[in-house]
């Protein structure tokens, strides 16, 4: 059978996670789905506490950032959809089986109903297909290859990738879902995760502000 998903995981000093996450998707691989996972110069190497056959791509390299990163296993993903998946996160039990339950369904990309992983502090929840994330990320939206094309994250920036990724995707004019049942998790007490590094001005990439002098009446 020919591999549909592919879920793509980049790993930056996710040692203490990334066990629980994988333990995770052990009980749901069928055969028709991959895992690249790519150690992106962790300072102490991955070390895999057991064999994951299911693992179509482990490899290490020196650090690159999360953006070439991804860049890398989209590359490698042989899957009709993708999914990139942050290592210190979690899924759902049904993650893998509700989203190859509605793959044949005609869409672009799905938008996934979150919440953290520690409380219930922060959530979203998408009650219809006609409902929209307020601010996705790349981990809680699943793409269609042929959606993607030839768009990539951009690897001169260190933060803010998604909303580069997302906005050259057009994604205004795409077909879209959404699953209204929570899949992906967010573990919000990690110390060195990409946002937090952002937020306490450890990146490169300062925030900005965006300033309009006119706007319109329906907000484009």
């Amino acid at each position: 059978m020919s591999i549909r998903f592919s879920i793509i995981i980049p790993c930056y000093n996710a040692e203490p996670y990334i066990h629980e996450l994988l333990e995770c998707l052990d009980k749901q691989m069928t055969n028709e789905v991959e895992v690249i996972l790519i150690d992106d110069g962790s300072k102490n190497p991955l070390k895999l506490k057991k064999d994951y056959p299911w693992i179509s791509h482990f490899s290490r390299q020196k650090n690159q950032g999360i953006s070439y990163t991804r860049n890398k296993g989209l590359e490698l993903a042989k899957g009709e959809i993708i999914n990139f998946l942050d290592a210190d996160d979690m899924v759902s039990d049904n993650f893998i089986s509700y989203i190859l339950g509605r793959i044949d369904e005609e869409w672009d990309y799905m938008d996934l109903s979150w919440k953290s992983l520690e409380d219930d502090h922060f959530w979203f929840k998408l009650n219809n297909d006609r409902d929209s994330l307020s601010n996705p990320s790349a981990s809680t939206r699943v793409f269609r290859r042929s959606f993607i094309g030839d768009t990539r994250f951009p690897e001169k920036k260190d933060a803010s990738e998604d909303e580069h990724f997302t906005r050259h995707l057009g994604i205004k004019h795409a077909k879209h879902i959404c699953a209204t049942e929570f899949l992906y998790f967010y573990r919000t007490t990690v110390p060195n995760s990409n946002s937090k590094r952002f937020l306490n001005d450890e990146k490169k990439t300062k925030r900005i502000g965006y300033f309009f002098n006119h706007v319109t009446a329906d907000k484009t």
